[in-house]
């Protein structure tokens, strides 16, 4: 049987994480976007002129929403400006959760060694590497899981 992906962030939401990430670095170019947009689509549509259209046709929602700005420079290029500050957290390239459990589970087992070692030959530098990393990873996963939460309630 083919398993069914959950779709866990809207194209929406996608889209408008890709152009916080691009505008981070200046202006946003349409086609830029555009060509960019496709190909983080293209996991979630048959073929790339659906994932174009999908692009499109969102894009002009956003647009519409006033959601995103698109503004003209001398060349008459046109670009486009997000409107609404978003959280820091990327929505475009997402780990998947095993990833992030897996992650969190190999801390666990380092800090179960970096503490035998600790016992073993009384180096504390392992013991302390082990807990910083182990400490992040958890807080990883309760924001990751957070932030799964609510966007499966808003969509």
């Amino acid at each position: 049987m083919k398993e069914e992906k959950e779709k866990v962030f809207t194209t929406r939401a996608k889209l408008l994480a890709l152009l916080s990430d691009m505008y981070k670095d200046g202006k946003v170019y349409k086609d830029e976007f555009i060509s960019e947009a496709v190909e983080l689509l293209a996991d979630d549509y048959n073929d790339v002129n659906s994932a174009r259209s999908a692009a499109l046709y969102h894009l002009s929602k956003l647009i519409e929403d006033q959601s995103i700005k698109v503004e003209t420079d001398a060349n008459g290029s046109q670009y486009l400006i997000p409107q609404k500050k978003y959280s820091t957290f990327t929505l475009a390239k997402v780990l998947p959760y095993t990833g992030v459990t897996l992650n969190v589970a190999i801390a666990f087992l380092m800090f179960a060694f970096s503490l035998l070692w600790t016992i073993a030959t009384r180096e504390y530098s392992a013991l302390i590497l082990s807990i910083v990393y182990l400490f992040t990873s958890i807080v990883l996963l309760i924001s990751y899981e957070r932030t799964l939460i609510v966007k499966r309630r808003k969509s």
